[in-house]
């Protein structure tokens, strides 16, 4: 089993990073009595806060110490004002920390979260959990233990909060009252955690249509054993059971159209169910009429009906008008495997990405240039000719099934095969540019799951492959994806000049494989051609055009959506 641990880095921490207090902090003494297999720890960025340069950080850290010596506390406590919660303070202490810890196998993420203010209850909670559902898609049986001790009051408020929220989760509280004695588990009332999780549910009735999306949010929403979909014979509900397990899946087959069918059959159900059993009733999907039967069996055998609103991140019970926030989707793959039917899914991240960064960059820099150069450079590959080309500092070198290479200055990068290398110079780097920008919005719990390259594949095993068939071919080829916890968002990158078709092939991209609520983006590196193009987008309101500036206007794109600020 592994065991996880959970945990803001407090001031006291900081205080024995910076040497200038004689203790370990709590995190530190923790860890040199327990065993973990992951950290996770979180630190507070105070927003606005300036940086100043490293010497004059140097001077003051030096001042700092030797005021210890001198026990002059009013410049420590000056010196932990200016540089606590920031950037250098995040940096020096997560090397000392991992300096320190004689456990070298562990692995620790250390993720920095900009709050409004410091007691951000808000942003606190939001964070916390964007990290449980992280937590809660690992595989394999987990032991999560969030420790209360460092952080201020609000912050230890907000972990407990998640422990009983996330309650299918083994979740232990940790607490260190006292510097320099060991940290003792401590418990949470259960009246507290029966009232919290009395949404949970033994069996869930799933109306399921045209859109999968309202049945896969009451399996990631909901601590359930048993989901039940009603299901006409036009639309089948056995892709569920991709995310469920074999006993966790059953199917009633009833007339869409005929609510007395759909109550019927759910109380005939009900039947050889446990008496005691709680029943949910999630009545997003499916016909009005569907909707209205369900919601008259649900008065019969008094279940709890519920329906999910992505628009305000809520669900809504229905007996009680009660909201609860919606759980986020962390992968990014099951959209597409709630949308895809009979089609594997796979990132085909190319290798040496983080190598080639400044490649990208300057090809981005120089990309009307490229653009220009584009159409001989094809020629070259399609006629299988060797050819040198210089694009400002970059200097691009093929020889076929020999030489692949691109150089600024004195820093080269070969690749590995023409196929590759040929996929980059003629719009690869951009792709691999955005996704790197959009790296940024990751890290910061923006956006989960960031893909590049995921390629969607069909089985071709019934050809005969005597004829030269593949076993697998390529179906779709996604540039970039990822996910806000409620909606996929899907980028075509374009680093030529933008066609009017492109909106309306993203367009039916995005829907085939995101549903209603999915976004589609147009990245490109130059600004849109002509009003056609203009026309098209205003038409498609869920697709959009990024042409500068991508993370600003990516991060507008899902502010608008979840009406919320994010910066």
């Amino acid at each position: 089993m592994k065991k996880l641990l959970l945990t803001w880095y407090g001031m006291t921490d900081l205080r024995a990073a910076f040497e200038v207090e004689n203790t370990t902090g709590p995190i530190l003494g923790l860890l040199q009595d327990s065993d973990y297999d992951d950290i996770f720890v979180l630190c507070h960025t105070q927003k606005g806060k300036d940086y100043p340069q490293h010497y004059e950080f140097e001077k003051d850290w030096n001042n700092a110490k030797e005021a210890l010596a001198k026990n002059e506390q009013n410049i420590i406590i000056d010196f932990m004002k200016k540089y606590s919660n920031t950037t250098i303070a995040h940096n020096i202490y997560t090397q000392w920390l991992l300096n320190k810890i004689s456990n070298k196998n562990v692995n620790i993420t250390f993720k920095p979260v900009e709050l409004e203010f410091l007691n951000d209850s808000n942003g606190i909670y939001s964070i916390v959990c964007k990290i449980m559902d992280i937590i809660s898609n690992i595989s394999g049986k987990k032991e999560v233990h969030l420790f209360l001790s460092p952080g201020t009051p609000v912050m230890a408020f907000v972990w407990a909060l998640a422990a009983i929220k996330y309650k299918n989760l083994q979740i232990k509280l940790i607490s260190s009252s006292v510097i320099g004695q060991k940290a003792e588990f401590i418990d949470i009332p259960d009246e507290w955690t029966e009232w919290k999780n009395s949404n949970d549910f033994d069996v869930i009735f799933n109306l399921f249509g045209e859109q999968r999306m309202p049945s896969y949010l009451s399996i990631n929403q909901f601590k359930c054993p048993k989901h039940v979909f009603l299901s006409s014979n036009i639309h089948d509900a056995s892709v569920m059971k991709r995310f469920l397990d074999e006993k966790g899946f059953d199917e009633i087959k009833i007339n869409p159209y005929d609510p007395l069918d759909v109550k019927t059959k759910i109380m005939d159900y009900k039947k050889n169910l446990d008496p005691s059993m709680k029943i949910g009733m999630n009545l997003t999907g499916g016909t009005k009429l569907m909707y209205a039967g369900g919601m008259e069996a649900c008065r019969d055998m008094r279940a709890t009906p519920f329906y999910f609103n992505i628009d305000d991140d809520s669900v809504m019970f229905l007996d009680s008008f009660e909201k609860n926030t919606l759980k986020n989707i962390i992968s990014t793959k099951s959209f597409f495997k709630l949308n895809t039917d009979e089609l594997e899914i796979q990132e085909k991240r190319p290798n040496g990405m983080t190598e080639r960064l400044k490649f990208s960059k300057l090809l981005y820099k120089n990309h009307k240039k490229v653009q220009k150069r584009y159409k001989r450079i094809m020629e070259y590959f399609e006629r299988k000719i060797g050819f040198k080309e210089e694009i400002s500092d970059i200097k691009i070198s093929y020889i076929p099934n020999q030489l692949r290479q691109i150089v600024i200055k004195d820093k080269f990068y070969d690749f590995t095969n023409d196929q590759e290398f040929q996929f980059y110079i003629c719009g690869g780097w951009f792709e691999e540019y955005i996704y790197n920008e959009l790296k940024s919005l990751e890290n910061r719990g923006i956006i989960f799951d960031l893909c590049i390259n995921l390629k969607l594949y069909i089985d071709n095993i019934g050809k005969d492959r005597a004829w030269g068939f593949e076993e697998k071919v390529d179906y779709q080829e996604i540039d970039v994806c990822f996910n806000d916890g409620k909606r996929l968002y899907i980028i075509e990158c374009k680093s030529g000049i933008m066609k009017s078709d492109f909106v309306e092939k993203l367009k039916n991209i995005t829907l085939q494989y995101g549903g209603l609520g999915a976004v589609g983006i147009l990245a490109s590196c130059f600004e849109l051609p002509n009003n056609v193009v203009r026309k098209k987008l205003e038409d498609n309101k869920m697709i959009h055009s990024v042409t500068k500036d991508y993370i600003q206007e990516i991060v507008k794109i899902i502010n608008d959506k979840n009406h919320r600020k994010v910066y």
